[in-house]
């Protein structure tokens, strides 16, 4: 995949999709360093600024 313009609905979905496929496949490896409620997006956003995070978070509706 390239870093193109995504000119088209189909198009996004298509490069969406072969995204997962890598990620299920191992191919691309996604390391989860915090997890957040969705409520706590502000709280999250502060701990990046000060740099108490880093990484990939994942704000999670499910906690």
């Amino acid at each position: 995949m390239s870093a193109d313009h995504i000119h088209s609905r189909e198009l996004l979905l298509r490069h969406a999709a072969d995204l997962f496929d890598q990620i299920r496949d191992g191919k691309v490896r996604v390391d989860i360093t915090a997890r957040y409620p969705l409520g706590a997006a502000n709280q999250a956003h502060i701990d990046i600024e000060s740099r108490r995070t880093s990484g990939q978070l994942l704000l999670d509706p499910s906690l």
